[in-house]
């Protein structure tokens, strides 16, 4: 944490560091992440009568066929037991086909999966539109970069441990 990521408020209490929210980078993505989610979630659940997760999976299906669930989690960084609980329910609705054996079952979207993905697809990109909506295209390629680079430090994230981040950071 540098310098400018604490702030003490006139509330708090002087000796005592405070986060900035207002300029802290994971705090704006999680509010980015949390918004986006419950918007999705309640529009798939009305519209599809099922979550998140299977509309993840779906939109991820349709693009790359035959994943495996630990393929389908390592893509959207989810537990594959969500992940296996999602494509169940997806299978029992007709929206999947499995090939394979049990450890390397295979998942692909059925009629009924790609005409559902189609709308997933449309709906995730309407949203997306509002979302950047004032950005230029070169403000959407960057930000890509950065999101792509950030996505990339995840393993460093996922490595830190806490007495030895601390003595580095001070």
């Amino acid at each position: 944490m540098g310098a400018s990521d604490i702030e003490t408020p006139p509330s708090a209490a002087a000796d005592r560091p405070v986060l900035n929210r207002h300029i802290h980078v994971a705090h704006h993505l999680t509010v980015l992440a949390n918004a986006m989610t419950s918007g999705g979630s309640r529009i798939y659940l009305d519209r599809f009568d099922f979550g998140l997760n299977e509309g993840r999976i779906t939109a991820v299906l349709g693009h790359t066929p035959g994943m495996t669930a630990a393929e389908l989690g390592a893509a959207m960084a989810m537990n594959k037991s969500i992940v296996s609980r999602s494509l169940w329910t997806m299978l029992e609705r007709g929206l999947i086909r499995q090939t394979g054996s049990a450890r390397a079952r295979r998942n692909w979207l059925t009629e009924e999966g790609y005409r559902i993905e189609a709308q997933v697809v449309a709906i995730t990109l309407a949203r997306e539109r509002l979302l950047i909506d004032g950005f230029s295209a070169e403000e959407k390629a960057q930000l890509l970069s950065f999101l792509t680079r950030m996505q990339a430090n995840l393993a460093k994230v996922a490595e830190f441990e806490v007495e030895e981040g601390l003595a580095s950071a001070g």
